[in-house]
């Protein structure tokens, strides 16, 4: 949302990296996998900003309830893009069928990266006057994602 679509290399290369370090330390291991994940990152990533470029969703400068209700939303419905292509793929090369209980805590944990990591990330980058008012606007948002990790 901050950088725009300069970010979504960054997106592919860090789960490719994460993906990567998660397989087997065979020197003969498939990259096709973790490159295909990364793939559905940034794929899920760029759908997610055009749906929120197109929408006009302003997160960082003191959104309205509206447009934090909209963002959930669109991080809930988003976040299935990279769990079903993930999904597929692993379906596909294991030759078994599709997993719905793998893909839903997939998506659950997305969904709560989403949740838990945007608010601290927008309050750290916001143009504040002081550090008091950045650690004060941090203590305020650990209660409510505290509480929505309990809930989910």
């Amino acid at each position: 949302m901050v950088f725009g679509q300069r970010f979504l290399p960054a997106v592919f290369i860090g789960s490719l990296l994460f993906h990567l370090t998660q397989q087997n330390s065979d020197l003969n291991a498939d990259f096709s996998m973790p490159v295909i994940i990364a793939a559905g990152s940034a794929l899920q990533a760029w759908v997610n900003y055009r749906v929120l470029h197109y929408r006009g969703l302003d997160t960082v400068d003191s959104p309205e309830y509206s447009q934090v209700v909209f963002f959930i939303l669109s991080a809930l419905c988003c976040n299935w893009i990279n769990t079903f292509v993930a999904n597929t793929a692993l379906s596909l090369t294991s030759a078994s069928a599709m997993d719905w209980n793998m893909m839903s805590i997939w998506w659950i944990g997305d969904f709560l990266g989403v949740l838990l990591i945007t608010p601290l990330l927008l309050s750290l980058l916001l143009k504040q006057p002081d550090n008091t008012t950045k650690i004060n606007q941090i203590k305020w948002l650990a209660l409510p994602l505290l509480l929505s990790v309990i809930v989910l």
